[in-house]
């Protein structure tokens, strides 16, 4: 694990009581008034005073001299860096900007899908270089290795979403075979209880998926109602919805999910998925719900080749569309809290974001009543 992991680990008690309270961390992180809405620019600013730092650090780490490029449209709680040697070898340094019991446990995470990377039928990119101590610089760090790959992200068409033919069925089988990881408990990872030993069982910090599926749904639909995204009579509807629908949290297989499987996270040869990032979202629960919160970045034409990949390697489950467009609606209820906090304005051009809700909600009622 990550140097500094134990004592990290000794104050998680606190990162868990915190994640206890949390279902999407952007729409319910406690912050000061206002700082979301200047937390882009906050970030940008911070990346480019560290340049420096990141600098000096890569160089002593590769051996060489490096150039340094902020990332500054990726990340949202964390900076990110391209470091470039004389070679033309490439890496991806990542830091936190959370406190230190809310932050650096996203990196012993990745450091612990690194470990179950040895036997896991799905790739991770492994961290080449992780310090939580701040002893080597004054902030956690994590670097990976980022040669010969672009992210999924990239090869989006930017007007219509679609991909390189066949990347998508790649997408849905990666993330089958990570779904094959059976996990305990439900929610966020209870970081405490994870080890190196690929054979412990990762468990969430929950006692229910029930608990973690109903978690601020009462406030996220007051956040929706705020952004004039659903009426008082559509809130009512989704309430009703979810509590009819609780009986299918019962059906429910826990396995490992990523939590934020999105083409930002993917990197890709453009045959294969080549790594599976950024595993600070990784939840025990239904990998239906991992499903549905992939969907919500693309449109339903892309869907279909998504799940043939999918099915390819497991089965969907049984009463997979209901449980699809449920979880569907309760992520999209979520990013339209996340949105309407950090002041996020629709994409020129494309339908308005919280439009999923109404999506979700229509489809909904359709296979109900089916």
């Amino acid at each position: 694990m990550a140097a500094g992991a134990p004592a990290v680990l000794a104050r998680s008690n606190g990162w868990a009581a915190h994640r206890r309270a949390v279902h999407l961390l952007k729409a319910d992180i406690t912050v000061p008034p206002g700082y979301l809405q200047v937390l882009k620019q906050h970030r940008e600013d911070l990346a480019f005073r560290h340049v420096p730092v990141v600098k000096k650090l890569m160089s002593s780490y590769v051996g060489k001299e490096v150039t340094v490029n902020p990332l500054t449209g990726l990340g949202t709680f964390h900076c990110l860096f391209g470091v470039e040697d004389e070679l033309n070898n490439r890496y991806i340094m990542r830091t936190s900007l959370l406190s230190e019991v809310d932050g650096t446990p996203d990196f012993i995470l990745d450091c612990w899908v690194a470990s179950l990377a040895r036997h896991a039928k799905f790739p991770v990119s492994i961290p080449c270089w992780v310090d939580i101590t701040l002893t080597a610089a004054p902030f956690p760090f994590e670097v990976f290795t980022a040669n010969n790959a672009v992210t999924v992200k990239e090869l989006e068409n930017s007007a219509t979403q679609e991909l390189p033919e066949g990347v998508a069925f790649e997408m849905g089988r990666t993330l089958a075979a990570i779904h094959s990881v059976r996990a305990a408990r439900s929610g966020p990872l209870d970081v405490a209880g994870l080890t190196d030993d690929e054979c412990t069982a990762p468990r969430g910090v929950h006692d229910s998926w029930r608990e973690f599926i109903e978690l601020n749904l009462l406030e996220h639909l007051n956040y929706c109602k705020a952004a004039s995204a659903i009426t008082v009579d559509e809130a009512r509807e989704i309430e009703h919805l979810f509590s009819e629908m609780s009986p299918l949290y019962n059906e429910v297989e826990i396995s490992l999910l990523h939590g934020d499987y999105s083409g930002s996270n993917l990197f890709t040869d453009g045959k294969r998925i080549t790594a599976v990032i950024d595993w600070e979202d990784a939840l025990a629960g239904d990998p239906v719900y991992d499903i549905a919160a992939w969907a919500t970045f693309y449109r339903e034409t892309i869907h279909p080749e998504f799940l043939d990949g999918y099915t390819s390697v497991r089965s969907a489950g049984t009463n997979f569309d209901v449980k699809f467009w449920l979880y569907f609606l309760r992520v999209s209820l979520a990013k339209t809290a996340h949105r309407y906090r950090f002041g996020v304005t629709d994409v020129p051009g494309r339908p308005a974001a919280s439009r999923r809700i109404l999506q979700a909600l229509e489809r909904l009622r359709t296979v109900v009543n089916s």
